[in-house]
């Protein structure tokens, strides 16, 4: 499957981002939708990512994780930047996940 090269730089930007957000809370981060099903729409889709920590999101991770997606809407959506040309940019529900041994 290719990604396009503005969902890559979208992508590339944002995951960076929340893993200096989230640190060793960040669990993993799964990619869904049109992204995954090469159904992808330039001028239309999202990114859609469910974003698995080990505990739940708290009140400083949650304004941070607020700050980053004011500044992807921005960066990638006024500023069109990579090439970006959706009025929506990641979808994302931060959860906590198993805990597991």
């Amino acid at each position: 499957m290719e990604i396009p090269f503005a969902v890559e730089r979208l992508l590339e930007w944002w995951l960076a981002e929340v893993q200096d957000a989230l640190g060793e809370n960040l669990q993993s981060v799964l990619l869904f939708g049109s992204v995954t099903l090469g159904d992808f729409q330039p001028g239309w889709s999202d990114v859609d990512a469910c974003v698995i920590l080990h505990l739940p999101i708290t009140q400083a991770e949650g304004q941070t994780i607020g700050l980053i997606h004011d500044q992807m809407m921005e960066r990638f959506v006024i500023g069109a930047e990579g090439g970006w040309e959706s009025g929506q940019v990641v979808e994302a529900p931060y959860i906590p996940g198993c805990h597991c041994p």
